[in-house]
């Protein structure tokens, strides 16, 4: 499975619409595969979505994210989890122990 991330300060960014910096993971059951930090630069939300596509983003993690962008990503085929506000370790942690069963819980923020 590969997540993105938005990032800021080693945290979900507030919003993923303006975030600039993307957190790009690969995950098999039980572990982190790879992980990658790229410039997400901010343009409209089809060349966003566009982005993520190519990237071969399956979910993207964020805390929120504009109507607009979230419909465009979701027509994608990208699957999007909302108001995750967390450190980055703590995700990354939470999602590779989740991993060992092939699910991520519908909220990690909790």
């Amino acid at each position: 499975m590969r997540i993105a991330i938005p990032i800021v300060d080693d945290w979900t960014a507030p919003v993923f619409d303006k975030a600039t910096r993307l957190l790009v993971v690969d995950i098999e059951p039980g572990r982190q595969v790879e992980q990658s930090e790229l410039p997400s630069f901010v343009r409209p939300s089809d060349q966003r979505a566009a982005e993520l596509a190519a990237l071969g983003i399956d979910v993207l993690l964020c805390d929120g994210i504009s109507t607009t962008l979230a419909r465009c990503i979701r027509e994608r085929g990208i699957e999007i989890k909302e108001s995750v506000s967390q450190a980055v370790d703590e995700i990354l942690t939470a999602l590779i122990e989740e991993s060992r069963t092939a699910q991520l819980r519908p909220a990690l923020a909790t």
